[in-house]
């Protein structure tokens, strides 16, 4: 009951700044597995985020969720009109990546959906551009689900896109039927001197002894954040956390979330970082969520990680500035 109230309580958060995202009836397919929104993607694509820390630098934020469900049959989770649709195809098309089998619709409330991977069914992909013959169902057959394009075999995507605010919204907010009672873990923070390039980040999960304070200089910090979450309990895939917050002495200095990213010229904006997508993440694979400045003298950080359910992760230390 609890997990079910506080997904709520993040819907209610996600409607707010979000607009009329309530308004739209759309159902995310109820799924054994999932690679969630802002989980880190490589460039061979994978759902399966243990794999993909194995891997080189060079990948970025994933601004769809990749879903396993029980069965390949996969329906449109609302009404709305087809305006574009493709067969499999193992390059990239109109987007900038291979999706496979895809297929998008408007929906009334000036939302598109994107679901691809998929072995689409005939008379979907001859609706699009039919005019009053384009239109579809909420829960009418859109394909199978056989692991085209970027994704793994049995895996689908699923991108929901605001029209008037240019926004990828996170789907996961529409996704009634989850159940998350893990809490995120927290792998490491890092604070990185922005006055002194090529040094040496603080690492304070690995440099935080109980009761003794870590020393570092006067000086502005880029904080980074790895964490997972496990959103589907049992699975073996991780997944990006929701919600990502560093208290300073008792006070918010960032508050950043995986709730949409912003559409932007040079491509993708995730967590308020510069587009493309790509600078949201280090090499090392950590999120870039922000900068605090520290002043001389004694301070008390904490860092923050929530999953959309409301379940969290803390991890504090104590600094020494210099």
């Amino acid at each position: 009951m609890k997990s079910t109230k506080l997904i709520a309580i993040c819907f209610l958060f996600s409607v707010a700044f979000l607009g009329p995202l309530g308004a739209i009836d759309f159902q995310v397919p109820a799924a054994t597995d999932i690679a969630g929104f802002g989980t880190i993607l490589a460039t061979q694509g994978s759902s399966n985020a243990k794999e993909l820390q194995k891997t080189k630098p060079g990948f970025v934020p994933r601004s769809d969720i990749a879903l396993k469900t029980e069965y390949p049959e996969i329906k449109a989770p609302s009404s709305g009109t087809v305006i574009y649709s493709q067969r499999e195809s193992p390059v990239a098309s109109v987007f900038s990546f291979p999706l496979g089998g895809a297929v998008a619709i408007l929906h009334p409330e000036s939302y598109i959906s994107l679901v691809s991977g998929l072995a689409l069914d005939t008379v979907i992909f001859n609706q699009a551009g039919r005019g009053q013959e384009n239109s579809v169902k909420k829960g009418t057959s859109m394909g199978q689900a056989i692991g085209s394009g970027i994704y793994p075999e049995r895996y689908f995507g699923l991108r929901l896109f605001d029209l008037k605010n240019s926004l990828w919204i996170n789907p996961l907010f529409l996704a009634s039927w989850l159940q998350d009672r893990t809490a995120p873990v927290i792998q490491n923070v890092w604070l990185n001197n922005e006055n002194m390039r090529g040094n040496t980040p603080i690492e304070l999960k690995t440099t935080a002894p109980k009761g003794k304070y870590i020393e570092c200089q006067q000086a502005t910090y880029e904080v980074s954040v790895a964490a997972i979450d496990s959103i589907i309990p049992g699975s073996r895939s991780f997944s990006a956390p929701y919600k990502i917050v560093i208290m300073l002495d008792g006070k918010t200095s960032i508050d950043t979330s995986f709730i949409a990213a912003t559409c932007k010229s040079e491509g993708l904006s995730f967590l308020g970082n510069p587009a493309p997508s790509s600078k949201a993440i280090l090499e090392n694979g950590a999120y870039r969520v922000g900068r605090i400045p520290l002043q001389r003298g004694q301070h008390e950080i904490e860092v923050q990680v929530s999953d959309y359910a409301g379940n969290q992760s803390i991890l504090k230390a104590s600094l020494m500035v210099n």
